[in-house]
């Protein structure tokens, strides 16, 4: 089972983590890095997620240490 396509490039395959109720915002990592989303932040996003004992994108749900800002701070 695919979700819904990325909303910038379009693959489905590429996005990890979606609202149902939203799916026109469905990004994958690698676009959500670059995108200006609709509350007008740009870039991930992160915010500490407890039962993974790290920071994830509040946009694409990519871990932070699983990207280059882990090493940027």
């Amino acid at each position: 089972m695919t979700g819904p396509p990325c909303r910038m490039c379009g693959k489905p395959d590429e996005v990890i983590c979606y609202e149902p109720d939203n799916l026109a915002s469905a990004i994958c990592p690698e676009c959500c890095d670059k995108a200006e989303h609709p509350d007008g932040e740009t870039g991930h996003q992160f915010v500490h997620q407890r039962p993974e004992r790290d920071y994830a994108c509040q946009y694409c749900g990519i871990l932070k240490n699983a990207t280059r800002h882990a090493f940027d701070d």
